[in-house]
């Protein structure tokens, strides 16, 4: 009994090695640098930079339109937003926001890389829209419900914000859906 524990102990020393050295071919940093495995590192952060661009100024006319403003406006009793004092203004804020978005869309553009081959919508705008609904079926409307659920927010500024973030999303997934496959 000793003698078959220690046999099953010997085979797994070095299993962390083993683990590790499976981890490092499966994310292979050169291999996502120059692309060999299909996936290109530097196209992706293009890409999430375009796509963020676009969202963030789409996201920012949403916002500044009169029948939006008027919503928070007259819903700005109901509910406190952060103020944007301690981050220096509202330029370091809006950059703040923007950073963020960045990486956001980084990553979406990430999650597309994977999903685009499964994705039987043509032309490539449309596919990126309809993965941009998608991830907002999965995050954007959970999110909002979620938070009409656990806050005191007013109706309006939720479904407003729901809304806004999928307009953002949808923007978004057809700018990655069209550069994307330009960058090819």
């Amino acid at each position: 009994m000793v003698t078959r524990a220690l046999h099953r102990i010997r085979r797994l020393e070095g299993w962390e090695e083993g683990a590790l050295k499976k981890l490092g071919q499966i994310f292979n940093a050169e291999d996502l640098i120059s692309g060999s495995d299909g996936m290109n590192i530097k196209k992706i952060v293009l890409v999430g930079l375009v796509a963020e661009a676009a969202a963030f100024l789409v996201g920012n006319i949403l916002y500044l339109n009169p029948l939006v403003a008027g919503i928070y406006s007259s819903a700005s009793a109901s509910y406190c937003s952060k103020p944007v004092d301690p981050f220096g203004g509202v330029v370091p804020w809006l950059l703040l926001m923007f950073a963020g978005g960045i990486v956001s869309s980084i990553l979406l553009t990430l999650l597309y890389s994977y999903a685009e081959k499964n994705l039987d919508v043509k032309p490539d705008w449309k596919r990126g829209a309809f993965f941009g609904f998608l991830f907002w079926l999965a995050s954007g409307l959970p999110l909002a419900y979620n938070t009409w659920l656990l806050h005191s927010y007013p109706d309006a500024i939720v479904l407003l914000e729901a809304f806004n973030g999928l307009a953002g999303v949808l923007v978004a997934g057809a700018v990655i859906g069209i550069a994307y496959e330009k960058l090819k």
